[in-house]
């Protein structure tokens, strides 16, 4: 029987990963998509196999897997980012996290908080300016978790579907 208390293991996922990738990201897909159709797909655990493959040995990605007793119970995905300086910002470099998901047994027992430490370490060993993300707006779960970790709201973004 798997318990809380087995240790947490955080690894830069593998190919063989991939299908647990997948399936770690259904249920992050489907709120998704829940929320917003016109922009987020139906979850297809092939398509998301298939993209997690490629990511995997992307060196300008960072896919993190979290495992407890051997079983995968979270992911994180990042990608490098960077915007050139030009007359208005200062060129930056960073680590986009794309999507994080914690199977929902698992959450508040500190696999999505080793799996951020991960990436920040991640970024600062390659020498980036910082990590950056955003969240739906409807996510109040998700901000505080991100509050706790330290990140700040620093930009809002809007749209208007025609």
């Amino acid at each position: 029987m798997s318990t809380h208390l087995e240790r947490l293991h955080v690894q830069v996922a593998r190919r063989m990963d991939a299908p647990a990738l997948a399936a770690l990201n259904q249920a992050v897909q489907q709120m998704h998509h829940d929320w917003s159709a016109s922009e987020y797909l139906v979850p297809d655990p092939r398509a998301a196999e298939e993209f997690f493959l490629h990511k995997v040995g992307d060196p300008s990605a960072l896919v993190l897997v979290a495992e407890r007793g051997g079983h995968p119970v979270g992911f994180l995905y990042a990608q490098e980012m960077h915007r050139p300086a030009n007359p208005f910002t200062a060129e930056m470099t960073v680590l986009y996290v794309e999507q994080v998901a914690v199977l929902p047994e698992r959450r508040r027992s500190g696999v999505g908080r080793a799996l951020f430490h991960a990436a920040e370490a991640a970024a600062a060993k390659r020498g980036l300016d910082g990590v950056r993300l955003e969240t739906s707006a409807q996510n109040s779960a998700a901000q505080k978790f991100f509050e706790r970790l330290g990140y700040d709201a620093y930009s809002v973004r809007m749209k208007k579907d025609l």
